[in-house]
């Protein structure tokens, strides 16, 4: 394996230290890129890293449901209403 090729996608990582909720951003890029550098394929953690910030985003959803509740009746009651009166 050549040097370039042992190197992970740059736009995966940077996706996954800016995209993806949660603290532990950090011990998860490291334990994917050793992870890489044994030998799996760039698919493989690409895959990884859309997991990953699902399963975030998920998690953060699930923490902040009434907010996100909210935000969403927010939203699609005045867009109901705004199309009624046209």
């Amino acid at each position: 394996m050549s040097r370039g090729e042992s190197n992970p996608p740059r736009l995966a990582i940077w996706l996954l230290r800016h995209a993806c909720p949660g603290s532990h951003n950090q011990a998860l890029t490291g334990d994917l890129v050793e992870k890489f550098r044994e030998g799996r394929s760039h698919g493989w953690f690409w895959k990884q890293v859309l997991i990953a910030i699902a399963v975030g985003v998920l998690g953060e959803v699930q923490r902040h449901w009434p907010h996100f509740s909210y935000a969403i009746a927010g939203t699609a009651v005045p867009a109901s209403l705004w199309k009624r009166r046209a």
